[in-house]
């Protein structure tokens, strides 16, 4: 296990990850030019049968439901996978807290079904329940308290 000494270590972690799956959504867009809507947004398995067949890449199709709009669509493994991925990035966080955990949940046919992301605030806070101060990521990498295990896995403690 690998001591992390600096938060730049961590911030191009969550760089990296945001860029891995922005490269998989882009290699879906484009094997898929006749599905042109992949735009974020919650999404539903409805009928884990397959349907029919994409023709863009001939995997199995799944009936979807668009749960903004209610529609059903049909969509291969790839286009679900890549409306997904699409909500991966972090930039929700604006700077205040690191993504340290990023991992990507499947379901047994393949498909993403949530991501968890498990946050750390950059800099010292306090705690609303008991006002005492949780450490931030600078102090605990002062402190040699973040490590990287065999696996990537930033380990906090």
């Amino acid at each position: 296990m690998a001591h992390v000494t600096d938060i730049q270590t961590l911030i191009d972690r969550q760089t990296a990850m945001d860029a891995e799956a922005g490269a998989l959504v882009d290699e879906i867009k484009l094997a898929h030019p006749s599905h042109h809507d992949l735009s974020p947004r919650p999404q539903k398995l409805i009928d884990p049968v397959d349907k029919g067949v994409c023709a863009d890449c001939g995997d199995p199709e799944y009936a979807v439901r668009d749960a903004k709009t209610g529609k059903t669509e049909l969509r291969c493994r790839s286009c679900i996978n890549g409306i997904m991925l699409q909500s991966l990035g972090h930039s929700q966080y604006a700077g205040s807290e690191i993504c340290y955990v990023c991992k990507i949940n499947y379901d047994s046919l393949g498909l993403v079904n949530s991501v968890t992301h498990r946050t750390w605030p950059i800099n010292d806070s306090i705690d609303p329940v008991d006002d005492s101060v949780k450490p931030g990521l600078n102090q605990l990498l002062l402190d040699g308290r973040v490590n990287l295990n065999g696996d990537d896995v930033v380990e906090i403690g």
